[in-house]
């Protein structure tokens, strides 16, 4: 009950504060459009549209700081360098503007708003000639072969006998293909015709094909590189659910329909396309077929094209993320990225001069765009080309998009995951042998700086006495670690949780709260039931910790992220919060008994309070037998077979087998006496001969066991 109404507190809590809660179930990364990239960066304002396409391959003016339009810095297309001012001054200093309608100034069409937009603004590179990326070409899996390669078998005569995964590679690169392929470097269409996708025609690019005879003056026209790789995915991605059903069927695969026939027959037909499909024969023979069907139905999910993989746009990076930074000494540091962008400009343009000056596809025009394919390539994946552009300055290959991007220095798991965040800190691990569950050992010089704007808070009003004294005294006696600074720390660190993170973060129980408790040294304490989750252990491991800020985030970390609701782990069941082996062993050690080899009586006491007692003033032993003398209200046993057998069976040692040794009867006493057995001596008065009223009991323990039983004890009280 208590857990379901801190889960209803926490729902009304971020009902109430929808500014804090973000809804994104999940996010999804797939190829972008075309008509998607001109969107990111051409702007629509309230008396003009500015469009986002980069022309010029210079950044700045000679001999100034002004960016070159329509360059890689412009400020038409990425925003203002100054806030609230345009380029021609028309407008400067204008504040207000944000909430009305976006305006763009008449004279130089510079967006009026601040420069902040030129971190996240970006531009686009528009291609003469359709470019192959690199990603789906060159990367681990030949995406583009696996695709074309099956095409129909009826048509593979027509289109792409003998087609291998190196002939896409020569196509792109306007290389010679083999003899054995019939895939055309040359893809024909009627230009007469209205249509320029209803007729096809695929032609021999070899030397015996004579595909350039083929091509009639004004009626053909010549498609070559990656323009005829575009065509080709754009004939499979007219009927994607044919293309899917054609290759199901010819690679071997069955329907698999429940039977659903009754007395009558089925009332109405069964729809089959709501089945999923099965291989009959091993999948292994068919790596690649069964790749290019999950491909297919992968860009059929998430309504995206082939041909998206085919670049005519190229999207260009926020100025802020590739900066060009003045060093002071008359140096300059410029980005990598400014560079390769650059590189690919210049490509364009002279591409664009071969079409003007040589007409279609004549050998300059051919080489223009290799190196127009070469450019993009190094700009996405620089180190993995034959000759990587190196940087003139050091000699060393520049860094790419990819490189950006991937490895423990990239974009996400630097930049973004693993960005370093106000109020947190880090130190070393160890074991907190007197922490519960739920607490950590939050080291006294940690616990100051995480808790010091609450701390110089509660200090200004409750000690100096005034919120308007200077925050230096504050410090002052902060620094001091003055008694009641401890005390004052302790009280605010009562309504806190703190998060407790240990890298890598492989599951969620990488990341947990706890309740913090402060302590003297410089480690972090942690209860030992707890390090299975974070997979840690006391040899030098370090751990972050973070304290969450808002009221939400606090109720929200109080609610669910303690180790109390991480017990099983949802994957697969398993127990995550359980002992570990130095738990067990000092478990072991804890409760052992040593025999008495002197010869000496058994101390006696009276309570387990006693024997906590002369266990701290060191008068027994961990280990030494004793007796504890235990009250119970009175309960009814009886003599079986020479053991103890309860009448009532709710009795707690009614649990236990007790074997009777011998019966003493108890000096000027008739009723009373004294059973002896194997786990004490329980002093009793006799019913009948079998049977005895239990009063007493002496426990035959340790004072190892006794501390143990009371720890548990604690523990219970306290869950």
């Amino acid at each position: 009950m208590q857990l379901s109404s801190k889960i209803e507190e926490l729902n009304i809590a971020l009902a109430k504060s929808q500014h804090l809660y973000a809804s994104y179930d999940y996010l999804r990364l797939s190829i972008a459009s075309p008509k998607s990239i001109r969107g990111w960066a051409d702007k629509y304002f309230s008396n003009m549209l500015v469009l986002g396409e980069v022309t010029n391959s210079y950044a700045f003016i000679a001999g100034k700081e002004d960016p070159v339009p329509g360059g890689l810095f412009c400020q038409k297309i990425f925003g203002p360098i100054r806030s609230w001012y345009c380029k021609c001054l028309k407008y400067y200093n204008v504040l207000g503007l944000d909430g009305l309608d976006r305006k763009a100034c008449d004279v130089c069409q510079v967006e009026i708003t601040s420069s902040q937009v030129r971190r996240y603004r970006m531009g686009y590179i528009e291609l003469t000639y359709p470019i192959v990326h690199t990603w789906y070409l060159n990367g681990q899996s030949n995406y583009l072969y696996i695709v074309l390669a099956g095409l129909d078998p009826l048509k593979r005569t027509k289109y792409v006998t003998g087609l291998k995964s190196k002939d896409i590679h020569q196509i792109a690169y306007f290389l010679p293909v083999s003899q054995k392929c019939s895939f055309a470097r040359t893809f024909s269409r009627n230009e007469r015709n209205p249509d320029p996708f209803s007729t096809f025609e695929y032609t021999l690019a070899t030397k015996k094909s004579g595909a350039k005879e083929q091509i009639k003056a004004g009626q053909r026209r010549v498609r070559v590189g990656a323009e005829l790789l575009r065509c080709a995915l754009e004939k499979i991605e007219q009927n994607y659910d044919k293309q899917i059903e054609k290759d199901r069927i010819r690679f071997g695969f069955a329907r698999r329909v429940p039977t659903m026939v009754m007395e009558e027959g089925p009332k109405k037909p069964i729809p089959l396309e709501k089945y999923d499909w099965e291989l009959k024969k091993p999948p292994t023979r068919y790596a690649n077929d069964l790749k290019r069907i999950r491909i297919l139905e992968s860009f059929k999910a998430t309504n995206s094209k082939l041909s998206w993989m085919i670049l005519t746009v190229l999207p260009i990076l926020p100025p802020t993320v590739r900066p060009i930074v003045s060093l002071g000494n008359g140096t300059i540091a410029i980005s990598d990225l400014n560079q390769l962008y650059k590189d690919v400009l210049l490509a364009n343009e002279h591409l664009q001069k071969f079409f003007f000056s040589f007409g279609d596809f004549s050998f300059f025009v051919s080489s223009a765009i290799v190196h127009l394919q070469k450019t993009v390539d190094r700009l996405i994946d620089n180190a993995k080309t034959k000759s990587p552009k190196k940087g003139k300055a050091n000699n060393r290959p520049l860094k790419s998009l990819t490189e950006s991007l991937e490895a423990k220095e990239g974009r996400f798991r630097e930049g973004l995951l693993g960005k370093r965040v106000d109020y947190s800190a880090r130190s070393v691990i160890i074991v907190g042998a007197g922490l519960q569950l739920n607490q950590c050992g939050l080291p006294y010089d940690i616990a100051v700086e995480l808790f010091q704007p609450n701390l110089l808070r509660v200090i200004q009003s409750e000690i100096i006495g005034s919120k308007k004294v200077n925050l230096a005294l504050a410090t002052l006696i902060i620094k001091q670690r003055r008694l009641f600074v401890w005390k004052i720390l302790e009280k605010i660190m009562r309504a806190k949780c703190i998060i407790l993170n240990r890298a890598p973060t492989l599951h969620r129980f990488g990341v947990q709260a706890f309740t913090p408790v402060l302590v003297l040294g410089e480690a972090i304490q942690l209860h030992p039931s707890v390090c299975a989750g974070f997979n840690a252990d006391f040899d030098g491991d370090q751990m972050a910790v973070h304290l969450p800020l808002y009221d939400i985030t606090q109720l929200e970390s109080r609610t669910m992220m303690l180790p109390m609701f991480n017990v099983l782990s949802p994957a697969n069941g398993d127990v995550i919060l359980k002992p570990t082996q130095d738990v067990v062993i000092g478990c072991h050690y804890i409760t052992f008994a040593l025999n008495s080899l002197n010869g000496e009586s058994e101390k006696h006491f009276m309570s387990e309070v006693d024997v906590l007692i002369a266990l701290k003033l060191k008068k027994i032993d961990l280990h030494s037998p004793i007796l504890v003398r235990y009250f119970f209200n009175s309960f009814e046993v009886k003599i079986v077979r020479e053991s103890l057998v309860f009448s009532d069976s709710t009795t707690v040692l009614s649990q236990v087998n007790i074997d009777l040794h011998k019966v003493f009867q108890a000096n000027g006493s008739d009723l009373k006496c004294y059973l002896v057995t194997n786990i004490g001596i329980f002093i009793a008065y006799s019913i009948d001969k079998e049977r005895y009223r239990i009063i007493e009991l002496l426990l035959e323990t340790t004072a190892g066991r006794v501390v143990f039983n009371s720890q548990c004890k604690t523990a219970l009280e306290h869950r």
